[in-house]
């Protein structure tokens, strides 16, 4: 399955996979500077969920990685495993 693009001005910053370990990746739905965001499916939750991805420019770069990291943790709250699985996707 190819990965289809969302409106017509959001490209992503990086190519994934049509999946992503148990996750089946959609569609692009967000871009910024320094990474897109994928609408995907959870089979295992069966629940839809958001995946975000660095450009591979940014991952070699700690103040970025770090950033990313505490954003991941602060969009989880309280769910553990969704803060590693963010942070093991970067």
């Amino acid at each position: 399955m190819a990965v289809r693009p969302g409106p017509a001005t959001l490209e992503p910053v990086i190519d994934v996979p049509a999946q992503i370990g148990r996750y089946e990746i959609r569609r692009v739905i967000a871009r910024g500077g320094n990474s897109s965001v994928y609408e995907a499916w959870d089979p295992k939750h069966e629940r839809d969920v958001a995946l975000k991805f660095l450009s591979n420019a940014y991952r070699s770069d700690a103040e970025v990685l770090a950033r990313f990291t505490r954003e991941a943790q602060m969009a989880a709250g309280q769910e553990r495993l969704a803060t590693y699985e963010a942070t093991l996707a970067r």
